[in-house]
């Protein structure tokens, strides 16, 4: 089974030659495998470049793959660069709202604080001391004892 699908891979491969022919009609041309209905020429595709053309066609690709890879290096660099900078403006910004809520915050507080005092202050009168008189009397410092009742009978 395998040298037959290997057979019939070969042949598919193998190039086809076959006969081509260039037809023009009301200026249109056409390729065909038949031969034209009036006129044509019989087409022979042209042979194989030289190898000094293969050398020239191959450094040629190169060099327009590298110019592409450079390319595609420099439009990797300049939009990693305006990643960054778009990150860095990201977080200003926050940063820049944290400072005004902290702002708010902060007369917020202020406010609180100014009524807490408003509202705590009582006016202060200094009270001098006081002292007696010298004919004040002064409360005994013995307890008093209560007598007793009297029984009744």
């Amino acid at each position: 089974m395998k040298i037959i699908s290997t057979l019939i891979l070969i042949l598919a491969i193998s190039p086809v030659y076959a006969e081509i022919y260039k037809c023009e009609e009301n200026g249109i041309i056409s390729y065909q495998q038949f031969p034209c209905k009036e006129g044509g020429t019989e087409f022979i595709p042209p042979k194989d470049i030289s190898p000094e053309q293969q050398k020239a066609a191959i450094e040629k690709l190169d060099r327009e793959i590298a110019i592409q890879a450079e390319q595609k290096q420099q439009q990797q660099e300049a939009d990693d660069k305006e990643r960054l900078i778009r990150a860095q403006e990201e977080k200003a910004d926050a940063a820049a709202q944290n400072a005004r809520a902290n702002t708010a915050q902060v007369l917020q507080n202020a406010r609180q604080t100014e009524q807490i005092r408003n509202q705590n202050q009582r006016p202060y009168f200094p009270i001098a001391p006081v002292n007696p008189p010298d004919n004040f009397p002064i409360a005994p410092t013995d307890p008093i004892i209560p007598e007793p009742l009297p029984a009744n009978n």
